[in-house]
């Protein structure tokens, strides 16, 4: 498998590759997973070979600075990202300590990240878009245009189009 045992952070094929504290996990049809990589505060790419040395891991988003910023994916800031799902082209991320549901947009040249629901003040607040509030954003799920987070003792249910 990619990566080593210990936290860390590196590219490469899957022997040289590092993650450090990777939460879920997206599969696609193809084989390429997705990876939450918390603690480096990115989304991984790891595209399949035929062995560890074939696999190769790199950053989709995330510019490893923890933080809040939308836009290109490599120049995009996560803090802690966590739940992934995905939706044709569109990869959704639970970024639990900005406490905000994003969404990278993977037909674009750029994976371009962009912020669709929370306005990353705690709380439990329906509402459209940025004027919804979460409390820590774990799990994400997604089924038609209908997202469903796990956020603190609730699973929340966003319409999303």
């Amino acid at each position: 498998m990619p990566g080593a045992f210990e936290g860390d952070y590196a590219e490469g094929n899957g022997r040289v590759a590092r993650f450090n504290s990777p939460g879920n996990i997206v599969v696609t049809d193809d084989g390429t997973l997705y990876v939450a990589d918390s603690l480096n505060h990115r989304i991984r790419q790891v595209s399949p070979g035929a062995d560890a040395a074939a696999t190769q891991v790199s950053t989709l988003a995330g510019s490893g600075t923890q933080g809040h910023e939308d836009g290109a994916g490599r120049n995009a800031q996560f803090d802690s990202p966590l739940g992934l799902a995905l939706s044709g082209t569109t990869l959704y991320v639970a970024d639990m300590n900005n406490r905000r549901i994003r969404a990278v947009n993977l037909a674009s040249p750029e994976n371009t990240v962009r912020t669709i629901a929370g306005d990353g003040r705690t709380g439990n607040t329906n509402g459209i878009g940025t004027a919804a509030r979460f409390a820590l954003p774990k799990g994400i799920a997604v089924r038609g245009s209908t997202l469903y987070v796990a956020s603190d003792r609730l699973i929340r249910k966003l319409e999303y189009r």
